[in-house]
């Protein structure tokens, strides 16, 4: 399996902070730096032991959205929502962590991708993970300046 490990760190401003936390429904949940936050990678062999693995955990809330399941987990002060490719998406087959956490009054978020599709479905995959990253961020911005 070719493996591509992006891994990518944001800082949401403190202005954000509770609606970074209400965006993914986790006000309150989210404090500390991860244990994994230094070279994050997969914890799982492959996509798919991640997603039984994911399943197999009490208090994990799924859904399915544009040929990936969604999972969102919150445990040890962190929110990790996962997205793992079903068989009918083209980057299958493939799993995408972010882990979502409080630090310093500012939410932070990264990013691993575990890949097994081509080199060119894997780039993409992980340049539309962080351009959703960067989407979230403006949308922050522009609702702190309205306030």
């Amino acid at each position: 399996m070719n493996r591509l490990a992006a891994v990518r760190a944001r800082r949401i401003p403190p202005p954000f902070l509770g609606l970074a936390l209400a965006l993914v429904g986790l006000a309150g949940t989210a404090a500390g730096a991860p244990p994994e936050a230094e070279g994050q990678v997969i914890e799982y062999a492959s996509p798919q032991a991640a997603l039984a693995a994911l399943r197999a955990k009490p208090g994990v809330t799924e859904r399915e959205e544009n040929d990936w399941n969604v999972l969102q987990v919150a445990e040890a002060g962190t929110v990790a929502i996962w997205s793992i490719a079903t068989p009918r998406h083209p980057a299958y087959p493939t799993a995408v962590k972010r882990v979502l956490f409080e630090d310093g009054g500012s939410v932070h978020s990264k990013l691993s991708v575990m890949c097994g599709a081509s080199k060119a479905i894997c780039d993409r995959v992980a340049e539309q993970f962080q351009e959703n990253d960067s989407k979230l961020q403006e949308r922050y911005k522009a609702a702190s300046d309205r306030n």
